[in-house]
């Protein structure tokens, strides 16, 4: 019976055109939406290491890459690039490029005010065949830009929702943290410690104390993979007691945050991901004020007031440790009704297994 249903989905998949994976490490996602093996990883539009923006932008757009580019696609047939790169610019403008190739992309993350001036910019010059936002407000953003556009949340985290026994007394702070220079935002640069380390120590101090009095544990997840070490010296600095989790996948984060009471976050991807399905989670968007950034107020876009029943942009001590009180005592249900009244489906969208989006999906390749 096996056999006959997987040579039935090679059938299936065989009957339409190529499909190709951007970048080539994110084949098995992919592959397990659409449920075959057979799909291809390629590594195209990668800015090469050495050349600066303005040249590769030259590059791109010249008649030897065009032809680069048909080539290593060995376009002479109709082709479906699937990709993750949604804030590639260039994986953007492609699709005009190659006009048998049919560019479909996924968020893979909140945009900040860089990315909507670059779409702004270039809106003559990119066209996709189809989009598939976080939110509802990213999808109405992106429709004129694509043929198709859907909400259904972030692929890799629908995949990841079990029902499983939680550490009761614990919180799991989800850290942005990487080591720096400094970060670019547009015409801005602000250093390490002030982007990162003044922030994560304003609001881990806090959370400490909270953690201290009312007896919790306080993890911290980790962004590293390989090199953990950078990270728990970074943390070591705060004088703080915590426990360091490490991933050992960018998918395994997904894994890890369900295993605690409750999250907490400055403005990651992966707590709003969390919250749409449910997770109990607050946010303490503090760049906002501490760092002039407008674009990293909560939800943003979306207007939202600066203070909520999970989440706050003030750099107050009280607010901080009131909201954490908020949702740790609250039961999940509760939690789930409060996300309900603030329309976070604006922002991110929760599709269980991701059960339309592989509807979808099929139904564009198809075409």
């Amino acid at each position: 019976m096996k056999t006959g249903m997987m040579s039935e989905r090679r059938n299936k998949l065989n009957c339409y055109p190529k499909i190709f994976i951007h970048p080539s490490s994110e084949k098995k996602i992919f592959e397990k939406i659409l449920g075959t093996k057979n799909l291809k990883g390629i590594n195209i539009l990668l800015k090469p290491k050495n050349i600066v923006e303005k040249i590769f932008e030259k590059f791109f757009t010249s008649r030897y890459y065009k032809k680069k580019f048909k080539a290593l696609l060995q376009i002479n047939e109709k082709v479906t690039i699937l990709s993750l790169e949604d804030n590639n610019i260039h994986l953007l403008k492609a699709q005009k490029f190659v006009e048998k190739a049919k560019i479909v992309l996924f968020q893979n993350g909140w945009r900040d005010n860089v990315y909507y001036k670059n779409l702004e910019k270039n809106k003559k010059n990119i066209f996709i065949e189809a989009f598939f936002a976080q939110g509802k407000q990213q999808k109405r953003k992106i429709s004129k830009l694509a043929n198709y556009s859907f909400a259904l949340g972030n692929i890799k985290n629908n995949f990841y929702f079990k029902t499983t026994n939680f550490k009761r007394n614990s919180i799991l702070f989800i850290s942005q943290y990487f080591p720096c220079d400094h970060i670019a935002l547009g015409k801005r640069k602000l250093s390490e410690n002030d982007f990162f380390y003044n922030v994560d120590l304003f609001l881990l101090q806090v959370l400490s104390i909270f953690c201290r009095k009312h007896e919790l544990s306080l993890n911290i997840l980790g962004r590293g993979i390989q090199n953990r070490n950078f990270e728990k010296d970074y943390f070591s600095r705060m004088n703080i007691n915590f426990n360091l989790i490490s991933p050992t996948s960018n998918l395994d984060t997904y894994s890890k945050i369900e295993q605690y009471a409750m999250l907490v976050t400055v403005d990651s991807n992966l707590g709003y991901e969390a919250a749409a399905k449910g997770l109990k989670t607050c946010f303490f968007p503090l760049r906002s004020r501490m760092c002039n950034l407008p674009d990293r107020f909560f939800m943003f876009p979306l207007k939202m007031a600066e203070i909520g029943f999970f989440w706050s942009c003030l750099p107050s001590q009280i607010e901080i440790y009131n909201i954490l009180s908020n949702v740790f005592f609250l039961s999940k249900k509760i939690f789930q009704k409060e996300i309900l009244k603030v329309k976070f489906d604006e922002f991110m969208v929760f599709d269980k297994n991701n059960i339309k989006t592989k509807e979808m999906l099929w139904k564009i390749i198809q075409k």
